[in-house]
């Protein structure tokens, strides 16, 4: 998977430069009855956006999604609970992806590597 094994591998410093904002979805009732889901601006932060090699999308692709994306974050609360974060999605530059998967990179609430795949509209 990630070939950081420490925090002088990943250098956040020197590679979050894409700035993102992350995306909280809201489900509403519509005027017939159904659900509209609506997003409303959570978080905005620096972030290092990797494409994935296709080893990793194979790694990946046993979770019923088409993964395109691995995104470095710096931990924030709004990562504490994995079943909220998957119903995040991420802008950045007018692209959108929706959250797969967020892992706590070194188990130490320091970074969040999030999985994510790219949606095309």
């Amino acid at each position: 998977m990630s070939k950081c094994k420490t925090y002088k591998d990943l250098n956040f410093r020197m590679n979050a430069k894409h700035r993102i904002t992350i995306r909280s979805a809201t489900e509403t009732v519509g005027d017939m009855g159904g659900f509209k889901t609506e997003y409303s601006d959570l978080a905005s932060m620096y972030a290092i956006i990797e494409p994935m090699k296709q080893i990793e999308r194979t790694q990946y692709s046993k979770l019923d999604s088409e993964v395109s994306h691995k995104i470095t974050v710096r931990y924030q609360s709004i990562f504490d609970d994995p079943l909220d974060t998957v119903k995040y999605r991420i802008v950045f530059k007018g692209r959108q992806f929706e959250v797969t998967q967020a892992i706590d990179l070194f188990e130490d609430n320091r970074y969040v590597r999030i999985i994510a795949s790219e949606v095309l509209s």
